[in-house]
């Protein structure tokens, strides 16, 4: 009886990140060629392509490091009995927090992109924390030497931790990278708070030339500012702690015997003073972000059973690495993440991002779970695809006015297809692009929602939209009031003319009658128009004060209904979904939640133009996107008619 031939997961290299550089597959010729140590594992067929047996550790080992040399100048050593990191999925990781940062930076104002040339400062470094970063220490080394930021690496393990600081200080990067031992079940708390771990942190700085490398094509978050003076109110405020008064008289007679010298160098001081106060308005984090790669299992057996487990799978292509130590914790990822989860709510004030991969599907329910539990203001869950292995990614923050479920995998994206409109040529009388996206702003303005443009070139624009109120809803009855109002206004008009004019008439008339009566009559007929003209004006002067409350009742009521609508609730981001903003607290403006985001792409496909638009959050859901994109068509189908 034959048996059924195991299936083999197609390869996910079409939904790496957009910036990975391995999303190409590298040349194994040209490593062969550059690096002999690579050359002794390869084997040439008939047609001269190289062959590498993925089944040999020793393979993967030289393959790796000579990667990590030709891509990004780095020198690393894996011992024989460590794991060999796989470097698309690093970089998968690394690229993910970078938008991550690119988008708290965007809403915090405190770190940023830029050079800082012209008149603005250059924002503080980039911080980051690897938990377990492993005897390759990859994570920091990519981060340091490519996207310039300043890492701390924990590890538990002696040997491991003694490679990696060798590691480091091969590259020259012990400046940038600090290296530390930590107890066994060690994650954050009793590690990111003490003050001998802020001491060393404090001297780190990126290199003044930035990182090297080669492959990624952005990296927004570069900084060459010094630090120095940012981490000096969490040092001194730690010690004062820990030290008590005695520090503080220490303090007080330094400060009298520098007296004079104060003096003589006070607008050094006060110049210094103000740097100061500037660093710490514009960060109010020590670290930016924390990532792990967590053990996934929770012993060797469990390890080798769901290995046996996976049923219509074939067998890895590559051979398996690494410790026990490496690959089991107590509890499994699971607990890890769920330390973790617990120790990020003390240091909500400490940290900015707080993220860890996991390494099994089955676990990402629970994860979520924890997550949700922990009440963050926002969180998101991805994607990480490559080669035929998929890995997820969790991240979440205590922080103020971000929302991390805008940043969202290339997968999820291309599966979520978005809604198109195209756009006609009688629409523009130059059709381009250009001219496409001046319309749909135009549309967009009139509907005051919050426009925000990330790229825009010749043949390509994608903005970010945000909706606080429904302005795109029930256009045409709106349009019909507006002109039944116009209408009964020339109608009253014409009425007031006609009784003016019978005014007129009868007070001639009544005029002659007056005449011929006696003076008595007159006189009393003088008294009641006295009388009825004071009447009229108290008449309308009460129906100015009915108006104005009208006016007034009528503004308090949009009040209402716009407090009513910052209390809605965000359902979908309650309820969530497998990769979006689940469980996220939606940023609020002027007391209104966000009714809808989305992002609207307008391109040039076979000669003609679309307007693409990606559903990204919000409390109407994907119908809210639906119907503002029905507003659009209404515009190109009465394109002068103002809904």
């Amino acid at each position: 009886m034959a048996t059924k031939k195991k299936t083999v997961p197609p390869k996910l290299n079409k939904f790496m990140h957009p910036r990975n550089p391995y999303r190409t597959p590298p040349s194994f010729k040209k490593l062969a060629t550059q690096y002999p140590e690579f050359r002794a594992h390869c084997a040439y067929d008939v047609a001269g392509k190289v062959h590498l047996d993925f089944k040999n550790p020793d393979a993967l080992r030289a393959l790796t490091t000579c990667l990590l040399n030709q891509d990004f100048g780095l020198e690393v050593n894996i011992p024989s009995d460590r794991l060999v990191p796989t470097l698309p999925l690093r970089l998968n990781y690394l690229l993910w927090l970078e938008d991550l940062l690119f988008l708290a930076a965007r809403r915090c104002g405190s770190v940023g992109s830029g050079s800082g040339e012209g008149d603005s400062p250059a924002p503080p470094p980039v911080v980051g924390v690897d938990i377990g970063t492993g005897a390759a220490c990859v994570y920091p080394l990519l981060a340091a030497a490519h996207f310039s930021w300043c890492m701390l690496a924990t590890e538990t393990d002696p040997a491991s931790c003694q490679s990696a600081l060798e590691n480091v200080q091969r590259n020259g990067l012990a400046g940038q990278i600090a290296v530390r031992k930590v107890e066994e079940k060690t994650i954050l708390k009793e590690v990111l708070d003490l003050p001998e771990t802020l001491a060393q942190v404090s001297t780190l700085k990126p290199r003044t030339g930035g990182g090297g490398g080669k492959g990624l094509s952005r990296s927004s978050l570069k900084s060459r500012h010094s630090d120095s003076q940012r981490w000096g109110d969490a040092c001194s405020g730690l010690n004062k702690e820990k030290e008590g008064k005695g520090e503080e008289e220490d303090k007080e007679k330094h400060k009298e015997g520098s007296k004079t010298e104060e003096q003589e160098g006070k607008d050094d001081i006060n110049g210094k003073e103000e740097e100061e106060r500037e660093e710490v308005q514009e960060r109010d984090y020590i670290y930016d972000f924390t990532m792990t790669n967590p053990p996934f299992f929770s012993s060797e057996e469990e390890a080798d059973t769901m290995a046996k487990s996976k049923k219509g799978r074939g067998e890895p292509n590559a051979a398996p690495t690494g410790t026990a130590l490496e690959k089991v914790t107590e509890g499994g990822e699971v607990e890890f993440i769920r330390q973790m989860v617990e120790e990020s709510q003390l240091l909500r004030d400490k940290v900015r991002i707080f993220t860890t991969l996991i390494g099994t599907k089955a676990h990402v329910r629970e994860v979520k779970r924890l997550v949700q539990d922990a009440k963050p203001t926002s969180c998101v869950f991805t994607e990480f695809c490559q080669g035929r292995t998929m890995r997820w990614g969790a991240a979440w923050t205590f922080a103020a006015g971000v929302s991390l479920s805008e940043v969202r995998s290339k997968k999820e994206m291309a599966t979520k297809k978005p809604i198109v409109l195209l756009l006609p040529r009688t629409l523009m009388s130059v059709y381009s692009v250009p001219a496409a996206w001046t319309k749909v702003l135009g549309w967009l303005k009139a509907l005051k929602v919050k426009v925000e443009v990330f790229k825009s070139t010749k043949y390509f624009v994608s903005a970010n939209v945000k909706a606080f109120k429904l302005t795109w809803l029930h256009q045409r009855r709106r349009r019909r009031e507006r002109e039944r109002e116009g209408h009964h206004q020339q109608h009253n008009g014409k009425g007031a003319k006609e009784e003016e004019k019978e005014d007129k008439g009868s007070s001639s008339k009544r005029k002659t009658e007056d005449e011929e009566e006696s003076e008595n009559k007159r006189a009393r007929i003088e008294t009641e128009g006295e009388m009825e003209s004071e009447t009229g004006e108290e008449e309308k002067q009460n129906m100015e004060e009915e108006e104005e409350e009208e006016l007034d009742e009528e503004e308090e009521l949009e009040e209402e209904e716009n407090h009513e609508e910052g209390r809605s609730t965000d359902k979908d981001s309650q309820q969530g979904t497998s990769t979006g903003g689940w469980g996220e607290r939606k940023p609020t403006k002027g007391g209104l939640k966000c009714l809808l985001r989305c992002n609207f792409q307008v391109k040039q496909t076979g000669g003609l133009i679309s307007v693409e638009a990606h559903y990204l959050g919000g409390s109407l859901g994907k119908d809210g996107l639906n119907q503002l994109v029905q507003y659009m068509r209404n515009q190109l189908t009465y394109p002068h008619t103002q809904f």
